[in-house]
């Protein structure tokens, strides 16, 4: 059995099992799948470490008792593509350049992305109010733009739960497991202050306020821009991680 026919059914089990789980839409799961195959072709099975550790330890902690937020907690396509699309095209660009270095910046993308989930994830449960970093005041846990003290630690936390398996594992080398988790920290901080200043902050006609309007009712926006969302600065999150990460390589 070749190699490809080998990454394909091991990929479309896992899928299987992942959707079962109910972690991923359908959508999502067809996304990541082809995430997936992409990481296979681009740096072997080591290189699913980093997807696989943010979306099992990510999950957890949504699921965790005490994270009571109303939302739905099966990923949509469009969280997927925000959480792994700078991964793939840094896996893309190591294939068209035969240089698995880009390895490094793949994992530290999903570092910030893991370490966003688990600083939201922790704070909400855990952290009591967070401040916000537009205003300095406190403001309701979950609230995009904020940080607490238990958000932080669990922002360093989950960057370098990336960084040490994805050593582990052969994804990159130990050397830059170190640069790895500062690179998703500074990820997640940018994802923050993004959160505040450029995310789109709406307030419903019966003064809720919300990071995205209701379809079909009038909503005042209140600050940031109208087409930035949750997704957005997730991306900007992500993308930055595995930029930085960039760096100590020289490229």
């Amino acid at each position: 059995m070749s190699a490809a026919i080998t990454y394909l059914i091991v990929v479309l089990i896992g899928a299987g099992l992942i959707r079962s789980l109910r972690l991923l839409t359908w959508p999502a799961t067809l996304v990541a799948t082809l995430m997936a195959l992409l990481l296979l072709w681009a740096g072997g099975w080591s290189w699913l470490t980093a997807p696989l550790v943010f979306l099992i330890s990510s999950s957890v902690w949504t699921r965790w008792p005490g994270a009571s937020r109303e939302r739905d907690r099966t990923r949509r396509a469009s969280q997927v593509i925000a959480n792994g699309l700078p991964g793939m095209v840094f896996a893309a660009i190591a294939v068209v350049l035969s240089d698995p270095r880009f390895g490094v910046a793949v994992a530290a993308s999903f570092a910030a992305a893991a370490a966003d989930t688990w600083a939201t994830e922790w704070g909400g449960s855990f952290g009591g109010r967070p401040l916000s970093l537009r205003t300095f005041r406190t403001v309701p846990a979950g609230q995009s733009g904020a940080i607490s003290l238990v958000g932080t630690l669990a922002t360093v936390a989950g960057a370098a739960f990336v960084a040490v398996l994805c050593a582990a594992t052969g994804m990159i080398l130990w050397k830059y497991a170190l640069w790895v988790a500062l690179a998703g920290t500074a990820g997640s901080l940018l994802d923050s202050l993004a959160g505040a200043w450029v995310q789109g902050l709406w307030r419903s006609p019966n003064g809720e306020l919300l990071e995205t309007p209701p379809a079909g009712k009038k909503s005042q926006l209140l600050r940031g821009l109208r087409w930035v969302d949750n997704d957005i600065v997730n991306l900007i999150a992500t993308t930055s991680g595995g930029l930085i990460a960039l760096w100590p390589l020289g490229l």
